[in-house]
């Protein structure tokens, strides 16, 4: 047999390349800093070495010729193959804060571009390793370079049924993608139109709950309101209309199917830095008043034991607005008295 298992792992003599037209004899030594060699040659004893650690060309060359030579290819779905994918997935590990990042994007894109973190992150834990291997072996320099295309090799062996992932496996397209990711983080592997699909127009009910956002007292940014919009939809928060007091009800926001209809960080910003929407947001009250009022004292001429500024009820007059329209539509002053 070809290949065959070595102490647990996939392995294969090495001259057998070089006799089968796979590569040359040269081109073997050229890359032999790449290839883990399991056993040194000996007389009479061919070197021994891991076939995982070759090439991703060349690996597809050797499951070319064991195909014709009528031997399972090494990459296919048998028992010893089981060895490489499971190498790989042993550093893919749950990442929740990838999770709750990606938490606010359609379930979709959610699912892709988490399994594009976790399965960046096993890469950079296993080149890390292999890194640190090679310079505890006392190698005067390490090309990492070389160390990236092996790790590279693994992850194209990773069953991509089981990890579903979008990462190109391309050196030259998967290495700035890696750098971005480890330089800005989850937000890299956001598509660069992700913010433009799912813009939307912001509706009349959308800007009622922005504003009422905006005028806290914390003067949020616009990512503050955006993440609390975001929690309203998922019915974490509830949020309180700040002319009426009256409490926004989240179906109000979902389409037809009852999904919650979510607009992008960046439409929440450019809406709460348009000058006209800044000049109405100015107008609105910093916040709820709360359980303690301070209502300033009013003099009275007439002649009344039980008088009240009226500033005291004004308050509640304005919440109440919007029912008192509705009965005054219907109803007179007498009856609404009456009620």
């Amino acid at each position: 047999m070809t290949v065959f298992d070595y102490n647990g792992t996939l392995a294969m003599e090495s001259r057998w390349l070089w006799e089968n037209g796979i590569m040359t004899e040269k081109g073997y030594y050229n890359h032999r800093s790449k290839i883990t060699v399991l056993q040194r040659s000996a007389p009479g004893c061919p070197a021994i070495i891991e076939y995982s650690t070759l090439p991703y060309n060349i690996k597809r060359k050797v499951d070319e010729r064991l195909v014709e030579m009528k031997e399972a290819p090494a990459s296919s779905e048998t028992k010893e193959t089981q060895i490489k994918p499971a190498f790989f997935e042993r550093y893919i590990k749950p990442d929740p804060a990838a999770m709750d990042f990606y938490a606010k994007f359609p379930p979709e894109k959610a699912i892709e571009y988490y399994n594009n973190a976790i399965i960046l992150n096993a890469f950079r834990d296993l080149l890390t390793e292999r890194v640190g291997v090679r310079s505890a072996k006392g190698s005067r320099s390490v090309k990492r370079s070389g160390v990236f295309a092996s790790v590279l090799d693994d992850l194209k062996m990773l069953d991509r049924k089981k990890h579903n992932h979008t990462l190109p496996l391309s050196d030259r397209n998967l290495r700035p993608k890696y750098h971005e990711y480890l330089q800005n983080g989850y937000k890299a592997l956001v598509h660069k139109n992700t913010d433009n699909i799912f813009a939307r127009k912001v509706t009349a009910e959308a800007e009622r709950v922005l504003m009422s956002l905006a005028v806290a007292e914390n003067n949020p940014y616009a990512e503050w309101v955006h993440e609390q919009y975001c929690q309203f939809l998922s019915g974490e928060i509830d949020i309180v209309d700040v002319k009426t007091g009256v409490l926004f009800d989240k179906r109000d926001f979902c389409d037809e199917e009852g999904t919650p209809v979510y607009i992008s960080e960046s439409t929440v910003r450019n809406y709460l830095v348009n000058p006209a929407n800044k000049a109405v947001i100015a107008t609105l009250p910093a916040r709820n008043k709360r359980s303690v009022w301070t209502v300033p004292t009013k003099g009275f001429k007439g002649a009344h034991f039980a008088t009240f500024p009226p500033d005291l009820i004004r308050t509640c007059i304005e919440r109440q607005a919007v029912r008192l329209v509705a009965l005054y539509l219907t109803l007179s002053w007498a009856q609404v008295q009456q009620r």
